[in-house]
């Protein structure tokens, strides 16, 4: 049975007196007929309107006339568009932040499409291929919440590496009883309904005597059965779907002699960035060496630059820097479900410059944080005090803690993270944990800093 949180729970998105209104698919066709979501937010003091269609898609998303700018919008759709393939999903992204700009002032909620499982008769190429697919348009999904700072419900990660005696699909694309459960238990934990996230082993549980749902477009799509109509031609998408400008090594090395110049170390990110470009030019290596070794060993500049750079130089060829002290690289990769890191300890020398360098595999985002000797169990708690607001979600989930020394953030699926620092100058045993929501408990390591040889 499902558990719901009660309404007082502070850190609830939905609040007394708001209206919740359920855009896209069939996937908010079929959401506005959960018993467990709606109640949950008509206990929080909300109201529930669907206006979900099944065959829903980006190009052609229409808004309900009488939606408000009060409305709280939980936005699913990518479903039918992944039908149309990779190539798709430049048109897709551009499609859905033209969505977004007709609700200006709406608390928008993005939920990624739900996996596909292969089913009995499907086309194993094609069915296999379309999974592929889905995987990519709930990533653009996410990407899209993040760059206009929107709560983001994962569901495609979860079900996909969920534990469920029969599957979580009644005909592969369509959620059955177990995939809805543990979809209704993630909903509700991403809105703050529920203190925690909620498991990936499903129990058995009987099939509910509810009203057959008809076959729909994205079954029909599958079987054969019919077409993915014409789209409507694009205007105005030169912005979303402008190729990123190339970045050549001229342009690389004037931003990061621009940077030095300031000797500004917010500009982490584009410099890091610029400097890869540097150090992955075929048949420039020597030549980025002797640009990058400049840079680490200029003692006036910021020490975020000089490990930056110490951080590139690590990345060219094996054996180039010859007998010049490096940087130690640490690499760690995040074990999927079970929600470790592996390794989970590693040494470092006091006082030496080290980069953390986090894998990502998993369908759940993970960050790192490197923090002071016996503080694991007090900034653990003090990420849970954050709740699931989204004041919590664009901190990372990192709470404000002397005791935080550094910070990789939220690395998501297929991503690698990176963090640079200078070893404590104290030996000891250092912690570094994962601070998403129900994570530090498992996830945690040591990072033990030894004194350097005599």
């Amino acid at each position: 049975m499902l558990l719901l949180a009660t309404a007082a729970m502070a850190n609830s998105l939905i609040m007394p007196g708001d209206r919740v209104v359920l855009l896209g698919d069939q996937f908010a066709m079929e959401l506005a007929d959960r018993a467990a979501v709606i109640a949950a937010i008509e206990s929080a003091g909300g109201t529930v309107k669907g206006y979900g269609r099944s065959g829903a898609e980006s190009a052609t998303f229409t808004l309900p006339e009488d939606l408000g700018r009060d409305d709280v919008v939980i936005l699913c759709i990518g479903m039918i568009d992944s039908f149309r393939g990779d190539s798709h999903i430049d048109r897709f992204k551009a499609e859905l932040e033209k969505i977004l700009d007709r609700m200006p002032e709406n608390q928008i909620v993005l939920v990624s499409p739900v996996p596909r499982e292969v089913e009995t008769g499907d086309d194993p190429i094609e069915a296999s291929n379309h999974a592929v697919a889905l995987g990519l348009y709930a990533d653009a999904v996410r990407r899209t919440a993040l760059e206009h700072d929107l709560l983001f419900i994962d569901l495609h990660g979860p079900l996909r590496h969920a534990h469920s005696p029969g599957g979580i699909a009644r005909d592969g694309l369509h959620l059955d009883v177990h995939g809805w459960s543990l979809a209704e238990q993630e909903i509700l934990w991403k809105l703050g309904m529920r203190d925690h996230p909620p498991g990936l082993y499903l129990p058995r549980i009987p099939p509910p005597q509810s009203k057959t749902i008809e076959d729909t477009l994205e079954r029909d799509l599958c079987q054969g059965r019919a077409d993915l109509p014409e789209l409507p031609e694009h205007t105005n998408l030169e912005s979303p779907l402008k190729p990123p400008p190339v970045i050549t090594w001229d342009t690389a090395l004037a931003h990061v002699q621009k940077i030095v110049l300031l000797n500004d170390p917010l500009e982490q990110e584009s410099l890091r960035s610029s400097m890869d470009v540097l150090a992955g030019e075929p048949g420039r290596s020597e030549e980025a060496l002797a640009i990058l070794a400049g840079i680490a060993d200029n003692e006036s500049l910021d020490m975020d630059i000089r490990l930056a750079a110490m951080a590139a130089i690590e990345d060219l060829p094996a054996g180039l820097a010859g007998d010049r002290a490096g940087m130690q690289t640490v690499r760690i990769s995040a074990v999927p479900i079970k929600m470790t890191y592996d390794p989970n300890r590693f040494e470092v020398t006091a006082g030496e410059p080290v980069r953390i360098l986090l894998g990502n595999p998993d369908a759940q985002p993970h960050n790192l944080l490197v923090c002071m000797p016996g503080s694991l169990r007090s900034i653990g708690g003090a990420s849970e005090a954050l709740g699931t607001t989204a004041e919590a979600q664009a901190r990372d989930w990192v709470p404000e803690s002397p005791k935080v020394l550094h910070v990789m953030p939220m690395v998501m699926q297929g991503e690698v993270g990176e963090v640079r620092f200078i070893a404590p100058m104290r030996p000891g045993r250092y912690p570094f944990i994962c601070t998403y929501p129900g994570h530090w408990r498992m996830m945690n390591g040591v990072m033990l800093v030894r004194s350097p040889r005599q």
